[in-house]
């Protein structure tokens, strides 16, 4: 993911581009019918007639956008937007290479060791696991995606050692018991021990670990809810219902102000689709736009530009 990033931010500036990190943005100004820009928090302004915003739609709309700048019904609406979100990372340090039991030789256990793997046994496991996080409650039965970088990017971490990233998939952002700062260990220490069925050697390796619930992928992050796709990808969220009718299509009420990234359509994760789809609408619409101001320009090859 670091390589993707950092090929994006090289592909900005090769054409003239500049990327800005830990400036957050403030507010999106308008004057009630079109985008004039934004305001960062630390009250600079920049000033621009298209603005194209892939942080979660919820963000955009409630946050960020000033009520007179929408159709006031939609922002009531995308507050009843369920968000329910389930997001929760463990990340070890470990002092050696992490070996599944089934594993015959030290290459075998290499190579799987490099590979993407994925803690869910069962439709029983899963479904189980997902009532578990509906109820609020901290489940046995963890569905886990892990992966150990350093495997094939040795520098994350030092010469010998390794990292191994878990993502859980059922943490609830309500709590029944408790709460995540109570409870976030436990969490973490039911997915190691769930580990550990399939990498007996697991518990001996790690040297320490951290973990983010959903709270703080909330409040460090943005993530609303903890929803790592800016909405559910279930059938009322899809097609012309995302993020919701009256902002389908990349466009908002307000002309100039676009949506795009995970909480637009199809949501795919990192497929990168989203924005494509939206650069084609803002082109479009300024194809659209000049089209129509020519004929009014023909005659005036004299007019300074």
């Amino acid at each position: 993911m670091g390589a993707i990033i950092e090929a994006l931010r090289a592909s900005v500036m090769a054409h003239g581009g500049e990327v800005m990190t830990g400036t957050p943005v403030a507010s999106i100004r308008t004057d009630g019918e079109r985008v004039l820009g934004i305001v960062t928090a630390g009250g600079e302004e920049f000033h621009a007639p298209i603005v194209i915003s892939a942080v979660d739609p919820c963000t955009t709309v409630l946050s960020l956008v000033a009520v007179t700048s929408q159709k006031k019904e939609l922002k009531p609406k995308m507050k009843r937007k369920p968000m329910r979100g389930r997001a929760f990372k463990v990340v070890l340090a470990l002092d050696g290479v992490p070996r599944y039991a089934s594993a015959t030789s030290d290459d075998e256990a290499r190579n799987l060791a490099s590979a993407q793997f994925r803690i869910a046994p069962s439709l029983d496991y899963i479904e189980e696991a997902h009532n578990d996080m509906l109820m609020g409650r901290l489940s046995h039965k963890p569905v886990i995606w892990g992966l150990c970088p350093s495997m094939t990017s040795p520098m994350l971490a030092p010469p010998g050692k390794q990292v191994l990233s878990l993502n859980v998939g059922n943490a609830p952002y309500r709590l029944r018991d408790g709460t995540w700062p109570q409870q976030r260990d436990v969490f973490a220490k039911r997915a190691i021990a769930k580990l550990a069925e399939y990498m007996p050697s697991l518990p001996d390796l790690i040297t320490d670990y951290r973990v983010i619930d959903p709270t703080q992928f909330e409040r460090e992050f943005g993530l609303v809810e903890a929803n790592i796709t800016h909405g559910d990808t279930l059938p009322p969220n899809m097609f012309w219902m995302r993020p919701m009718a009256g902002l389908h299509a990349y466009r908002t009420p307000t002309r100039g102000l676009y949506l795009s990234g995970n909480g637009t359509w199809p949501g795919n994760y990192i497929s990168g689709v989203s924005g494509h789809n939206a650069s084609q609408a803002v082109l479009r619409d300024l194809r659209e736009t000049n089209d129509q101001a020519t004929p009014a320009l023909a005659g005036s090859a004299n007019r300074s530009w």
